[in-house]
């Protein structure tokens, strides 16, 4: 094992952070964070701005898959980057010494412009790695942190997207077009056309559990595990008297509910007994215009800035299940 990558994790055991970090991968994910290669000295570190898999064709940010390809020879599956946000970056964020997209906190979650740095006051204290200061430095660092960590979370809350559930349950969506526009859904698209619904489900773009109702969903014959969880579409909504299941596509940058994804979504539910409503809903007619050719027959269409109409991709002039 390279020397720095000993170094990177003695640090991470340093900050007292948990054992899903002291590993080689974490400690891969610090250096290329850190911009150290395995010939460099930490008081040479940098906290250059990083997306996790690497630029394309000119476009967006390094990224630290990239980093660690190149510099350390250590090439992982491409499939290895939610692990890597949603392991390491996440918790590297919980401990206060990475921050995401430190020069415009209001890109979406699912933007392609996401990056992450070292906060500044981390970065003075791994430059001091080797040197007599540096436990001193460190101790001093974990107690400030827990004040940065608290003004994060604040400056965060005030980013997003607050919505009010049927019930009184209040949940916070991250900012961006696509929760922005399941906010909607659950807002305005209910109150036109599925009043007194129940949100058995709304996945965030930050957090795909944020809210989630198994045991209604496990009810009423849709079972959740992590396999079929990944098939559920942006939300649902179901009407206990009518035994109605809603089940909507929340499309801004990616498709609407398709032949294919109809036949994926069956899957899903073929043990139900409910009546099935598919809507693919849009911010917009620009981008209901965008994505209108791969809209299925025998399914619905909202469109947010004129949320008392629907289009019907049906023969039928009412919304129902069929």
């Amino acid at each position: 094992m390279s020397n720095r990558i000993k170094d990177a994790t003695l640090i991470l055991k340093s900050l007292h952070a948990p054992d899903n970090v002291l590993n080689e991968r974490s400690a891969l994910v610090l250096l290329a964070l850190a911009n150290i290669t395995p010939n460099d000295k930490w008081v040479s570190s940098t906290n250059p701005r990083l997306g996790i898999v690497g630029n394309k064709k000119g476009r967006g940010y390094p990224g630290i898959m990239q980093f660690m390809a190149e510099k350390f020879q250590k090439k992982y599956a491409e499939n290895s980057r939610e692990t890597i946000r949603r392991n390491d970056i996440h918790t590297f964020i919980q401990l206060g010494i990475v921050e995401k997209n430190a020069d415009d906190p209001s890109i979406p979650t699912n933007s392609s412009k996401n990056h992450y740095s070292l906060i500044p006051e981390f970065l003075e204290v791994i430059k001091l790695f080797g040197n007599s200061n540096f436990d001193t430095s460190v101790e001093q660092f974990i107690k400030s942190s827990k004040i940065r960590n608290r003004r994060y979370k604040r400056k965060t809350l005030h980013q997003q997207i607050k919505l009010l559930l049927p019930g009184g349950t209040e949940i916070h969506l991250s900012a961006g077009a696509h929760n922005e526009l399941q906010a909607r859904v659950v807002g305005s698209f209910r109150k036109h056309f599925a009043q007194g619904t129940e949100v058995l489900y709304i996945g965030d773009t930050a957090d795909k559990y944020l809210h989630i109702e198994i045991e209604k969903l496990n009810k009423i014959g849709i079972d959740i595990s992590k396999e079929s969880h990944t098939k559920l579409p942006d939300v649902v909504l179901f009407d206990s008297k009518k035994q109605w299941l809603y089940l909507i596509k929340a499309v801004t940058s990616h498709g609407p509910i398709s032949n294919q994804r109809i036949h994926i979504l069956e899957q899903l539910i073929s043990n139900t007994n409910c009546g099935v409503i598919y809507v693919t809903a849009f911010l917009n007619r620009n981008d209901f215009r965008k994505f209108s050719a791969d809209i299925a027959w025998e399914s619905e269409v909202w469109i947010a800035t004129e949320p008392s109409h629907m289009i019907h991709f049906n023969g039928d002039r009412f919304i129902g299940p069929r």
